[in-house]
């Protein structure tokens, strides 16, 4: 279903929850990113998913006169992004059917029936595939414990879990979001190493929401996005209003063909530690069509009821007729007339 998807909300001027939702698991059916609780049932927050966006309800996680909020989205499409929903069972090794048709670069675990940490995939953590990080907690990426298979398999069919609380524990239920690894215009996960210094990072593409995370050291979660600003900050692994990233000596810019840090600071661009991102594109600019292009559109709509006709079968000898002398008289070229029919 072209309308499946996932929506993520946060007040931006108030300590509340990032409240996850999505399509598979249903409206007022949260999970919040900053703890490792179960999904609970919100009444008042996201009521209804529509077929261009979604509903919300008086709920002040979700809708709080005067606060500023943020919401991103993200459609289930191949080559971007996927939701799947599963049932532990136990099992070391098992594979888990996906839809992205290609390979993931990032693959977020939750268990949505018990208490378990957020467990992240990135497929630049490191190179045996082995080791998570939790979406929940500021931890570096965590290998002791293997959650993935051995070795892991994130393929462009399935991704592998072991049998493991946070991903495959038998009979608990679980909800698994993923990313595509590196699907040009449209997203890329990948990986830097900090500098200190300026260090810009390319994706091939201008970013309209970037999400990062140091694996070699501790350090929070950080997302950025073009609606709020260069310097906006929020941390998926707390509660804390938006903060402001050049009041700590740092500023976050968006680039033609990737993102630019600026700055020395822990979360995103101190020298020597490894830090990974997933970035998604910024949607192509709309422009006007040119005179040539707009008469041609318009010819298209002004025969479009002959040529459906003609498909149809019905009168299609004398609507044609009829059609190409009212063309005529408005002045078209039988040529450009004869395109269409």
């Amino acid at each position: 279903d072209n309308n499946d998807g996932l929506v993520w909300i946060k007040d931006r001027d108030d300590t509340k929850e990032h409240y996850i939702f999505d399509t598979i698991r249903g409206p007022e059916k949260a999970l919040k990113t900053a703890t490792n609780s179960t999904e609970v049932t919100v009444v008042s927050t996201l009521t209804q998913f529509l077929d261009n966006g979604f509903e919300l309800g008086d709920r002040v996680g979700v809708q709080k006169n005067g606060d500023k909020f943020v919401a991103w989205t993200f459609a289930k499409a191949e080559g971007y992004f996927d939701v799947v929903k599963y049932t532990g069972d136990g099992v070391d090794g098992r594979l888990i059917p996906h839809g992205l048709a290609v390979e993931p670069g990032m693959v977020i675990v939750k268990c949505t029936s018990a208490s378990e940490d957020w467990t992240v995939w990135h497929k630049d953590i490191d190179s045996n595939n082995l080791k998570y990080l939790m979406l929940n907690e500021t931890r570096e990426a965590l290998g002791g414990i293997k959650a993935w298979s051995d070795p892991a398999t994130f393929n462009d069919q399935v991704f592998s879990v072991n049998n493991y609380g946070q991903v495959n524990k038998s009979g608990s239920q679980y909800v698994a979001y993923l990313f595509a690894a590196d699907t040009p215009d449209v997203i890329k996960c990948g990986e830097y190493y900090g500098t200190g210094g300026n260090l810009i990072i390319s994706c091939g593409f201008k970013p309209q929401f970037v999400m990062l995370k140091c694996t070699s050291h501790s350090g929070d979660w950080e997302i950025y996005d073009v609606k709020r600003g260069n310097y906006a900050v929020l941390q998926p692994n707390d509660t804390d209003a938006e903060s402001f990233s050049n009041g700590q000596g740092v500023s976050f810019d968006y680039m033609y063909d990737g993102f630019e840090v600026r700055g020395s600071e822990l979360n995103s661009n101190q020298s020597g530690r490894n830090y990974i991102y997933v970035a998604i594109a910024e949607p192509p600019a709309a422009r006007s069509m040119t005179q040539e292009e707009y008469a041609e559109q318009a010819l298209k709509f002004a025969t479009y009821q002959n040529r459906k006709e003609v498909a149809c079968g019905n009168m299609a000898e004398q609507q044609r007729d009829s059609l190409i002398q009212h063309m005529a008289d408005l002045g078209y070229e039988l040529n450009d007339i004869l395109k269409y029919l």
